[in-house]
């Protein structure tokens, strides 16, 4: 491949690097995109379900695993996929549920809400501020929804009405408004109509993990990469396997080299800017193997805070009864964000968290695996039989998810494990997980609320799948920003402190996670990146 030099190279191809991708080509920049995994064609997005639980569309296509345990040091560690997004051209936002919130204003000023509460700091920059940029996010994503500003201040209408859902939507925001709540319609990164030349969704129940196979969800391989290869100013080079970002004697990246993994070949490649976006635990682990005489413990680690301040999201899940409708769609789109701050019935919770209720998918084989986790007792023969017809065949069940934060602590971080290497002969990702009961007290009392809302509109047979819980694939936090380089590892524009030319645009910038999924809010960051860096603040001559 030619030794040229680009203006940036993009390693990463999820929400943050497609969207800041195409911002800079549409500015006119000659720029790289470096992706592990492969660039899919629609066609491959198919809902094989055993295809999916034997190869796993969230795992790494080579297979190696970041290595867990707990935060104490006699805590086993164990193989594991906690912290890894799919490795694909457009990364989680091919299989996410294209569930796209904005975050509440309080979720920017955690620290100064709620004191000295674990590690929290505050955003350096407020809800004010971003709200441009999710303007911008929801109309290049597509966003749908029904543009209620109940939950936080908008300046006009999602660019989509919502997806029409299942009859039961009304009746569960009925439900909900009986009990002297505000429900709104979920906002998601669905066609409800044909937008930006991709056609309408056609409500194929497969939304979350599959991908979709229309092009109806705009993910970051649709909505960014697409329109930024389109330009002819991106090149895309995808099963490339970035292992170090190489400095010279200045505090600047001079080059970034990587594996052709396909070829079994090294190569380096030249830019002027360089932004990393490989996903919270992936990106921070780049910066600490970019190791060299004058970065020891590897790039932007002067504080030893690359990897601190590691998030994953909190969650809480579960599913109920409603007897069989004539009614097939998969959708109900409501949310309920009025616990989003707390419990105001309790007072107990510090902060509380986004309620969301869809139809469960109806994919016989995962449906059949519920039963069977439903029961106490082991099921085979007609039992088994009977139980399969009447989940598939005689009832629907609605899920409820909880979004709630997933606090910064001392106990949860992510460092190299220099005993343990990868596929690439690379030190592994080390993920310590600490323990938090604020986490799982939170999650007890909303799924509390959850039920109540459920059994308010008729269902029956609520269960609680997971209370409290881990969600693996929502990350943040181990570069955070901040205005000062002793506490935090990039500036407010996400530039690393001590390096002129180096951003990270995924999670990892987040000092908080927030009470909602954080995809919006990376895209939304990155887009305000690509404006300061086009404004002429990251283009050296």
């Amino acid at each position: 491949m030619a030794d040229r030099e680009y203006d940036a190279v993009i390693i990463g191809a999820g929400a943050g690097g497609g969207a800041l991708a195409w911002w800079l080509c549409r500015a006119g920049w000659q720029v790289l995109m470096l992706e592990r995994g492969q660039d899919h064609d629609r066609s491959q997005y198919q809902p094989d379900e055993i295809r999916f639980q034997r190869e796993g569309a969230l795992l790494p296509d080579s297979g190696e695993l970041h290595w867990v345990s707990g935060s104490r040091s006699q805590s086993p560690t164990i193989p594991s996929t906690l912290g890894w997004t799919a490795s694909c051209v457009g990364g989680g936002t091919v299989h996410m549920g294209g569930f796209l919130y904005r975050f509440h204003p309080q979720d920017f000023r955690m620290a100064a809400e709620h004191g000295e509460t674990g590690d929290l700091a505050d955003w350096a920059y407020d809800y004010d501020s971003l709200a441009p940029y999710y303007d911008l996010a929801e109309r290049e994503i597509g966003v749908s929804g029904d543009g209620n500003p109940c939950f936080v201040p908008r300046s006009g209408p999602h660019p989509m009405p919502p997806v029409a859902g299942h009859r039961m939507a009304d009746q569960l925001r009925q439900a909900s408004t009986r009990l002297g709540l505000t429900p709104f319609a979920t906002p998601r990164s669905i066609n409800s109509v044909p937008y930006q030349g991709r056609p309408a969704c056609v409500k194929c129940d497969a939304c979350a993990e599959f991908g979709c196979a229309v092009g109806a969800k705009g993910s970051s391989q649709e909505s960014f990469v697409r329109r930024a290869l389109a330009t002819g100013r991106l090149e895309l080079r995808t099963g490339t396997i970035a292992t170090e970002l190489e400095t010279g004697a200045r505090d600047r990246v001079e080059g970034v080299v990587y594996l052709d993994r396909a070829r079994g070949t090294r190569h380096r490649a030249r830019g002027r800017l360089f932004i990393v976006s490989c996903s919270a635990v992936e990106s921070a682990r780049l910066l600490l193997l970019s190791r060299s005489g004058r970065h020891p413990d590897g790039l932007g680690n002067e504080q030893g805070l690359v990897g601190r301040h590691l998030q994953f999201h909190g969650t809480t899940f579960g599913s109920a009864r409603i007897d069989r409708q004539p009614d097939w769609n998969p959708m109900l789109n409501v949310s309920v964000a009025d616990y989003y701050l707390g419990d105001g019935a309790s007072g107990e919770l510090l902060k509380g968290g986004m309620l969301r209720f869809d139809m469960l998918a109806r994919l016989p084989f995962r449906r059949s695996l519920q039963v069977l986790r439903r029961n106490d007792r082991i099921l085979w023969g007609k039992p088994l039989l009977d139980a399969l017809a009447e989940e598939l065949g005689q009832c629907d069940r609605i899920e409820y998810e909880v979004f709630h934060d997933f606090l910064p602590s001392s106990e949860t971080w992510m460092s190299l494990d220099e005993n343990r290497e990868d596929a690439f002969g690379l030190p592994a990702a080390h993920i310590r997980l600490g323990h938090c009961p604020q986490r799982q007290r939170t999650g007890e009392i909303l799924s509390e609320r959850a039920g109540e809302i459920l059994s308010e509109a008729g269902a029956t047979d609520i269960v609680h799948d997971a209370v409290g819980a881990t969600s693996s694939y929502l990350v943040h936090g181990t570069c955070r920003f901040g205005s000062n380089p002793e506490t935090s590892v990039l500036d407010p524009w996400c530039r690393v402190h001590s390096m002129d030319n180096l951003h990270v645009v995924d999670g990892s910038f987040m000092p908080t996670s927030g009470g909602s999924p954080p995809t919006l809010t990376i895209v939304a960051n990155a887009l305000r990146v690509g404006e300061y860096l086009t404004r002429g603040n990251g283009r050296p001559a």
